[in-house]
């Protein structure tokens, strides 16, 4: 009994281990890509700027809720 509990004890925590780099690998691809969006916005002509930022923030903000699976109503924010 203690082998098999062991093996399943392992087990486990080897697919947590890989869920967890899965999510680091999803998080950096993230930060990547939102990277990306902010250096292409000033690379515009001037003026453009803010518009843009406000949308990027916008975006990014939805991309996050779901990413995690969060409702906005889960998180009572007044927009």
């Amino acid at each position: 009994m203690s082998d098999e509990w062991n093996e399943m004890t392992d087990r486990y925590d080897y697919q947590i281990k890989m869920l967890e780099e899965q999510v680091l690998d999803t998080e950096k691809k993230m930060i990547v890509m939102m990277l990306n969006e902010v250096k292409a916005i000033f690379q515009l002509p001037a003026g453009h700027e803010r518009d843009m930022l406000v949308k990027l923030e916008k975006k990014l903000f939805n991309d996050l809720l779901s990413a995690y699976n969060i409702d906005q109503k889960e998180m009572r924010l007044a927009y």
